[in-house]
C-alpha cells in the first residue's frame, strides 16, 4: 500500500491578486525547508512567520523527511519590496532551532532555508562577529540578508565538490554537501524497520514504536531510487542529477535571485525575457 501523506494543518491568509512585472501574471513568494534534524523525534511542528506575522503552521511526523527541500508556504499577491522569512522547528511547544532570511521581493521568489544541526549550540551574533550576523547556518553566524541585493557578504562554503564534509557522527548518518552546507542525513535503510537515523544519536526506536507503511516510499522523500538524471524529478528553475543512486535537486539561481516566469533566473522579473514570450 502506497504512503498516504498525513493531513497538514495550514493556517493561511486571504490575499487579493496583484498583477505585478512583465513576465507573471502575479506575483508569488514560496518557501521551502531542509534540515538534517530528525521529524517526529527531534521536532514536532514547523512554523512560517512573514514580516513578524504566522503565515503558516504544520505539525510533522516521522514519516515526513526534509533531508529535500520541501515546500511549506506558497502566497501570491506579495508586495514587492524587503520581505522578512522566519522558520522556526518546534518541538512540544519550544523552538528547537530557527533561522531568519531577509529577502528582497519582486514578482516571484523562491527559496528554501536551510537550517543545520550544526547550529544546535551556536548563539549568534558570536564573539568577534558583526552585530548584524545574528543568523547561523552550518554552525557559522551570518547576516540575515546576506548575498541578497544590497547585503553583505555570506560566509564561505563549507564544502564543495572538492572539498568534502567531514564523516558523520553516527554510522546510520552519511554528511554530504548541500548548497555548500554540510548536513548529516540518514543512510538508506542503515536501521532495522522500527527504528530512525538520528545523527549523533544512532538508531533510535521509532517514536511510539511505529512501524513504517509497506510499500514505496514517499515521492519527495531523500532517498528516491534513480539510475539515471531522467528519473528524478525537477521544479522550476531546478536541476535534479541522480548521484549514487538517489536523487539530488539544487537551484539554478544564484542566492538573491528569483525564479521568473518561463523557468527563468532573474534578480528582477519585471525586466527579465521570459522563455516563449516576445
Amino acid at each position: 500500500m502506497l504512503h498516504v501523506m498525513r493531513a497538514w494543518s495550514l493556517v493561511a491568509f486571504v490575499v487579493s491578486a496583484a498583477f505585478l512585472g512583465a513576465c507573471d501574471a502575479g506575483s508569488e513568494l514560496s518557501v521551502g525547508l531542509q534540515t538534517d534534524f530528525v521529524a517526529g523525534v527531534e521536532f514536532d511542528e514547523v512554523r512560517i512567520d512573514l514580516d513578524g506575522v504566522e503565515a503558516a503552521r504544520r505539525d510533522v511526523t516521522v514519516e515526513d523527511s526534509f533531508a529535500r527541500s520541501r515546500t511549506l508556504l506558497e502566497r501570491t499577491g506579495v508586495a514587492s519590496g524587503r520581505r522578512t522569512i522566519r522558520l522556526s522547528l518546534i518541538r512540544d511547544g519550544e523552538v528547537l532551532a530557527r533561522r531568519t532570511r531577509e529577502i528582497p521581493f519582486r514578482d516571484r521568489y523562491l527559496t528554501t532555508i536551510v537550517i543545520t544541526r550544526s547550529c544546535r549550540e551556536v548563539r549568534c551574533p558570536g564573539p568577534g562577529d558583526d552585530a548584524s550576523e545574528t543568523e547561523c547556518a552550518g554552525g557559522i553566524c551570518l547576516a540575515p540578508d546576506c548575498d541578497t541585493e544590497g547585503g553583505p557578504a555570506c560566509p564561505d562554503p563549507q564544502c564543495s565538490s572538492s572539498m568534502p564534509c567531514a564523516a558523520a557522527s553516527s554510522a546510520c548518518a552519511e554528511s554530504m554537501c548541500v548548497d555548500g552546507l554540510c548536513l548529516e542525513l540518514p543512510r538508506t535503510d542503515a536501521c532495522e524497520a522500527d527504528e530512525v537515523c538520528v545523527p549523533g544519536s544512532g538508531c533510535v526506536l521509532r517514536p511510539g514504536g511505529e512501524m513504517p507503511d509497506a510499500g514505496l516510499p514517499p515521492a519527495d522523500a531523500f532517498a528516491a531510487a534513480c539510475d539515471e538524471d531522467m528519473d528524478c524529478a525537477e521544479g522550476p528553475c531546478e536541476d535534479a542529477r541522480c548521484l549514487d543512486g538517489v536523487c539530488s535537486v539544487s537551484s539554478r539561481c544564484a542566492v538573491g535571485e528569483s525564479c521568473c516566469a518561463g523557468d527563468v533566473c532573474a534578480v528582477d522579473c519585471a525586466s527579465a525575457t521570459c522563455a516563449g514570450q516576445p
